[in-house]
């Protein structure tokens, strides 16, 4: 299985509830005269066939909610990389903006809290900030967790939801 989703693309892949796997993949679009990164399934069970779930949309980092309904990931529009969410079962008809990026802004790896009622996310920022911030999702508040000169990244939820880890260079 590690080999099937690393061939098709550098993700870290999101667990569904049911076991299915969802990551990113650099794949042909448009008969194969563009390649941008989309969201893919693979269900582990078998048959070993990745479903693609995106066409054309520079999506990446994909992280799947507790209840296995919506899906949060990251577009990158014109070197800008923004944050959204959508339902899993329609994807592109049902996407939404959660965090607009400023021209040259970056969004990564998003991660769901355990009750799902917020995202967490490393963004870098103008200033060369790179930080990690928390958006609920019911208000659309976002929360500075850090703002520092050092770089804090790959957010992770504990599994009662109380303490957000991260990765940092603060201490060298």
């Amino acid at each position: 299985l590690e080999r099937v989703v690393r061939s098709a693309g550098e993700s870290y892949p999101s667990m569904h509830p049911n076991g299915e796997l969802y990551f990113e993949s650099f794949d042909a679009y448009k008969t194969n005269l563009y390649y941008y990164y989309d969201l893919f399934r693979l269900d582990p069970r078998g048959p070993w066939d990745r479903k693609r779930l995106t066409h054309g949309l520079r999506a990446r980092y994909p992280d799947i909610s507790p209840d296995g309904h919506r899906i949060s990931y990251v577009r990158n529009d014109t070197s800008t990389q923004s944050l959204w969410i959508a339902d899993l079962d329609d994807i592109e008809g049902t996407q939404e903006l959660l965090v607009d990026s400023e021209r040259f802004e970056q969004v990564y790896t998003p991660r769901f809290s355990p009750d799902g009622s917020q995202v967490a996310y490393s963004a870098w920022r103008k200033g060369g900030y790179r930080d990690i911030h928390v958006i609920d999702l019911a208000t659309r508040q976002v929360t500075a967790v850090t703002h520092d000169r050092a770089m804090d990244t790959g957010p992770a939820w504990s599994p009662d939801g109380e303490k957000l880890y991260f990765s940092s260079d603060r201490t060298g």
